[in-house]
């Protein structure tokens, strides 16, 4: 079934990583760079950890994308309570066994259209920070400030952004260098 699953992604040009069972998958996800995967496709009946159960190890990771990646469940149960318990665990969908090739594509392309524009949404939050931070210097600059002062003002603003989680932060900066 995975072979037959396999062939059917890779009509339409997308890479597969196969895990045997869930606890492969949790450790696949788990060392992969945020943001590698797409989508998780997690048969739900797999031995030595089932896929609800990998789902949930997945869902608990401490990691951004661990919370909002797109995991499709893949089973031949298809009772509104198997649906249900997927869905408690924090799978997006559930599809039944066997899957139409038309049904996993729409599926895949919705969930993860939606995962890329979380993905954007942040990435805008970060160019508008970036803005207004130019914005600041230019006004601190009109309004006569020092060029020492503004670098300060620079060192403040990078400093708190090692002690809190934002989306500016200092790996952006060579993305947006516009500070002196």
């Amino acid at each position: 079934n995975a072979e037959i699953m396999e062939q059917i992604i890779m009509v339409r040009g997308a890479g597969i990583d196969h895990a045997e069972n869930g606890k492969i998958v949790l450790d696949m996800f788990n060392k992969s760079e945020e943001g590698y995967y797409d989508a998780i496709l997690m048969d739900v009946r797999m031995p030595e950890m089932d896929g609800l159960a990998a789902t949930e190890a997945i869902r608990a990771l401490d990691r951004p994308d661990a919370k909002k990646i797109p995991i499709i469940a893949m089973t031949a149960n298809a009772f509104d309570e198997d649906v249900q318990r997927s869905l408690q665990v924090g799978m997006n969908a559930h599809l039944s066994k066997p899957v139409e090739p038309d049904r996993l594509y729409q599926t895949l392309e919705e969930l993860i259209w939606e995962y890329d524009q979380a993905k954007n949404d942040k990435e805008e939050t970060i160019y508008e920070i970036a803005d207004l931070t130019y914005h600041i210097m230019v006004l601190m600059t009109e309004m006569g400030i020092s060029l020492e002062d503004i670098q300060e003002a620079r060192k403040i603003v990078e400093e708190n952004t090692k002690k809190v989680k934002s989306p500016y932060t200092i790996e952006h900066k060579e993305k947006f260098n516009f500070w002196p």
